[in-house]
């Protein structure tokens, strides 16, 4: 049985927003990695100024996962998963959407997995964050929790067979077994306090595979403009 991590962390708030770059900055690179923030916005994350803390937290990662020659994208969930953000080398598009996240409802986390494998694609070091405080479910039964945890599980078994990491990061009140399965290996899977969960988001973009010697999938141009997911041509 995979045992989850017990996060530490010497990362605060104030530290992880003095150390975002300024609005607008870009890859310094052309990114050879891909990467989503997968975050819970249910209603329970309004709790303790949790989702404060992980839209900081997640500002944080976008700028480290940038340095370290990553896009990174954003899908939020909650009754159901949306693509919040493309994949961007553009921090400034990043935080802007990152802010404007408000809670709403249930905990699809299946449908937040598999949205997340779809936009990765099959091809290149591809990875997903996923955050969250409880436990999936779209009903407050027993059945609905216990159906979704096996939807959850079959998603991210899915994922990782197409070669996706998955790192997990979860507060006390979430299903640690479960992120435990998620997760592609144990020291990828954390639990942390409810005013912890920034730090962790942040220290997770140290745990991203390096990308260093790998060759780009396709060509990208640094800073080219972004448009927001609604905005994509179908």
């Amino acid at each position: 049985m995979k045992l989850v991590r017990q996060h530490q962390s010497s990362t605060t708030i104030s530290g992880i927003l003095a150390n975002i770059k300024a609005t607008g900055a870009t890859a310094p690179e052309p990114p050879r990695g891909k990467a989503f923030i997968v975050l819970d916005v249910s209603n329970s994350m309004n709790g303790n100024n949790k989702l404060k803390t992980a839209k900081a937290g997640a500002s944080g990662f976008a700028s480290q996962a940038l340095d370290k020659s990553y896009r990174v994208g954003l899908i939020a969930f909650a009754q159901e998963a949306k693509l919040i953000c493309n994949l961007s080398g553009n921090l400034g598009y990043l935080v802007a959407e990152i802010n404007k996240l408000k809670t709403n409802s249930w905990t699809n986390l299946a449908d937040a997995i598999e949205l997340a494998t779809r936009e990765l694609g099959e091809t290149g070091p591809r990875s997903m964050v996923l955050i969250t405080d409880g436990q999936p479910l779209l009903a407050m039964t027993q059945r609905s929790i216990d159906e979704q945890t096996l939807r959850a599980k079959a998603a991210g078994t899915a994922a990782k067979n197409l070669g996706i990491d998955i790192l997990t990061i979860g507060t006390h009140d979430a299903d640690t077994k479960l992120l435990a399965f998620l997760a592609s290996r144990s020291d990828l899977a954390s639990i942390t306090s409810d005013g912890g969960l920034g730090g962790a988001i942040v220290d997770a973009a140290r745990l991203l595979p390096d990308v260093s010697s790998a060759c780009p999938s396709s060509p990208y141009l640094v800073g080219s403009p972004q448009l927001p997911a609604t905005q994509r041509s179908k």
